[in-house]
């Protein structure tokens, strides 16, 4: 993406966050950490570390996002990054092999990342941490 071009960036914001369901980024959902009851506090943890590492670079994040191609659902992403057309998806409970089932359904182009929720935390919850140190 080219720096500190912010009409560029729109534009690329805008084509890219068009696979996403129109009620997955509508509102508050852009930057927002949203769960289950059926994951694991360290999905959600992960998930959350993740999202403000991104957020704190000024992308424009998603989580949860449904994908959809002419209104028929193709994939729900952990995590999508608009700006740079990455899915990023959060392993607890699931194997690699079931999340590659899955992945390989997503949006032709999108670049995926599959990280365990402890690598995830191992590497952002430091950082985090210290960022947030008495505050």
């Amino acid at each position: 993406m080219k720096p500190f071009n912010q009409e560029y960036i729109l534009s690329v914001r805008n084509k890219n966050r068009q696979i996403i369901r129109y009620s997955n980024r509508v509102s508050s959902h852009d930057g927002c950490t949203r769960t289950s009851s059926n994951e694991t506090p360290r999905h959600r943890l992960a998930k959350f570390l993740l999202m403000e590492a991104l957020k704190k670079e000024g992308k424009e994040i998603y989580s949860e996002a449904i994908f959809e191609d002419s209104g028929i659902i193709i994939g729900r992403g952990d995590i999508v990054v608009v700006d740079d057309r990455m899915i990023f998806e959060v392993l607890e409970t699931e194997s690699k092999e079931e999340c590659s089932k899955k992945t390989n359904k997503y949006p032709e182009g999108w670049k995926v990342y599959i990280k365990t929720a402890k690598e995830i935390i191992d590497k952002y919850l430091p950082n985090y941490v210290n960022d947030h140190d008495g505050k």
